[in-house]
């Protein structure tokens, strides 16, 4: 496995991180699935409804919350092949110090204990606004790259700045992840139509190439130790149909989800 490693050498260069630890992937190679075909409790289970559409609901992956759910729930047996032996050594002990820092932010913010409930996203750092945090600072991206150049359906990102936009909040429980606790909750904010005469600012690389990459943030712990918009936390997207696209094949694109630690 030779592009995880790349990726995360690029990351190194580009941010300057000291640490990195890819989660997963996706692949995104069909323009539609019917949703008759799929199988919610194994959503990859039945034939008809294999691959992964465009998403076309502009929203972010994780809230503050939802990126320390994350992050808290994963556990020493979560392993990446392509990951030298020192270099998850690095990941796991730069992840204990910022849950070691975030947990006595919490407390003396008067919210311990630090991973609250788990199950239902409450107490802890739910509670807490991020304020006081002096471990490394971390962050989750996706790494988004089309697989050729994108004539359909391409990813837009929103520019407005975050404290003109509103979320709603999608509860989600995940169970049984390798690497992971047995069960978990997590969320994530879904975009809110602007107000009338108030579009949102939206970007988006016309035929993107394969060696143009999107790094996507959906989480960062200085902008929210900051708190003053300074710095972004998150950077909310969606697919988008282009008219007269309709029948160009499919997108093909990737994305991986990357912690990184400074």
């Amino acid at each position: 496995m030779t592009y995880y490693p790349a990726i995360v050498s690029l990351l190194k260069e580009q941010l300057g991180i000291r640490a990195a630890a890819i989660v997963n992937h996706t692949l995104r190679d069909v323009a539609s699935i019917d949703m008759n075909d799929v199988d919610k409790t194994n959503p990859r289970a039945n034939e008809k409804a294999r691959g992964t559409p465009p998403f076309f609901i502009a929203h972010s992956d994780y809230t503050a919350g939802g990126a320390r759910s994350h992050l808290r729930a994963m556990t020493e047996e979560w392993t990446d092949p392509s990951q030298t032996a020192e270099d998850r050594e690095l990941f796991f002990r730069l992840k204990d110090e910022i849950i070691a820092a975030e947990d006595a932010a919490i407390a003396k913010a008067g919210f311990g204990p630090g991973n609250g409930d788990m199950l239902k996203g409450k107490g802890g750092h739910w509670d807490w606004d991020g304020r006081g945090y002096d471990g490394p600072r971390y962050g989750i991206f996706s790494i988004w790259r089309p697989w050729e150049t994108v004539k359909r359906d391409p990813l837009a990102l929103i520019a407005t700045p975050e404290s003109e936009l509103q979320f709603a909040v999608l509860p989600r429980t995940y169970k049984d992840r390798p690497g992971h606790v047995k069960e978990y909750y997590s969320d994530n904010p879904i975009v809110r139509v602007p107000p009338a005469g108030k579009p949102y600012d939206w970007y988006y690389l016309s035929d993107q190439k394969p060696e143009e990459i999107y790094a996507i943030k959906f989480h960062d712990s200085e902008a929210v130790r900051r708190g003053d918009g300074s710095i972004r936390s998150m950077c909310p997207h969606s697919a988008f149909r282009v008219e007269g696209t309709e029948d160009a094949p499919p997108r093909r694109s990737s994305e991986l989800r990357v912690w990184c630690i400074w």
